[in-house]
Parts: structure tokens; sequence; C-alpha cells
């Protein structure tokens, strides 16, 4: 009977990490899908929504699943898009500690925990976004500025697109604070009751 029950356990086990990677491998994937495909690029900044699956990934598996997915995803996309250089990881730092940081914050924070409901729960989402975002905007422009010091084009003009990376950081913030609002609630009844 006890032999059983380990091995009904360790089934059990097994479905949750193949769902989990499931879910990280979905969610890396749309990471590069919003990046290379969907997005609008300007002259000097690209608005892009690469940081929603990011979020949510965090929000519906915590931190470890939402590092992961921003480490496979930025990794493919800088592949896709400026090939393997010495500034990838720069580059791979903003999305990996933005699901570091919203995993935690929903992770630790009591509202996301004991059960709130209603309007304090989704103040609390979209402040963690809110956080979220602006980490992303802020090592992003840090990787800019360390990127063109490595690789030798002038960083002197850099200090003129700061206000339009803030104009989208307040943009990409926004969107992601709507699609939180509108899809996290019932993807985290589904995932609830496909995790029953």
């Amino acid at each position: 009977m006890n032999t059983n029950l380990n091995q009904t356990a360790t089934l059990s086990r097994r479905s949750l990490t193949t769902r989990r990677i499931t879910f990280d491998a979905l969610f890396a994937a749309l990471y590069v899908v919003f990046a290379c495909l969907i997005s609008i690029k300007a002259s000097i900044v690209e608005i892009s929504f690469a940081s929603f699956p990011v979020i949510f990934s965090a929000f519906l598996l915590g931190p470890v699943d939402a590092v992961l997915v921003a480490l496979v995803g930025s990794f493919i996309e800088q592949c896709m898009t400026f090939g393997l250089t010495a500034t990838t990881p720069l580059w791979m730092l903003g999305p990996v500690l933005q699901g570091l940081a919203v995993g935690l914050l929903v992770r630790l924070l009591p509202v996301f925990r004991n059960g709130v409901s209603g309007r304090a729960r989704l103040a609390a989402a979209i402040g963690v976004v809110c956080v979220g975002e602006l980490i992303l905007s802020v090592f992003n422009t840090a990787a800019l500025y360390l990127d063109g010091w490595i690789v030798g084009y002038p960083v002197k003009a850099l200090h003129l697109i700061v206000i339009p990376r803030l104009v989208n950081c307040a943009f990409r913030t926004a969107i992601c604070c709507v699609l939180t609002r509108f899809l996290l609630p019932p993807a985290q009844k589904l995932f609830t009751m496909r995790k029953n």
C-alpha cells in the first residue's frame, strides 16, 4: 500500500515538473515572438511586449521559472537579432532581473498569499508590474551605455534618448498593466484547476 502511494506521489511530481517545463517553454517562445515579430521599432526607441511573458510566468509559476523564461527567451532573441556577441549577457540581465524581482515580490507580498482578492490584489499586481518594468528599463539603459563603452560607439549622445526610453517604459508598463488586469485572473484560475 505504501509503495502505491510513493509511486503516485512520484508520478504527480513528474507531471507537475513536465507541466512547468512546458509552460516555461511556451512563455520563452512567446518572449521571442513578442520581441522579434510583434514589436514597434522607431529610430531611437523600440516598444516591445517581450516582458509580458516574463511577468506572466512570475505570477503563475514563481521567480525560478520567470528567470528561466527570461534567460532562454532573451538569449534566443539576442542571437536572432544581433548574433552572439560579448555584450549579449548584458542585454539578458534586464529581463532576468525583472523576472526575479516580480517573482520574488509575488511570493513575498502577503496580498498574494493570503487569498486576498479584489482591488487590493489588483493594485498590488499593478504595482509589481510597474516595479518590474522599471527594473527592465533601468538595466537595459545601463546595458546600452556599457555596450557602447565596450564596443566603442559614442556614448556621449546616449543621454539624448533617456527621455524617449522613459516614455517607452511608461507605455510598455501601461500595456502590461492592462493585459495583467484582464488576462491574469482567468489564467490563474485555469492554472490552479490544472494543478489540482
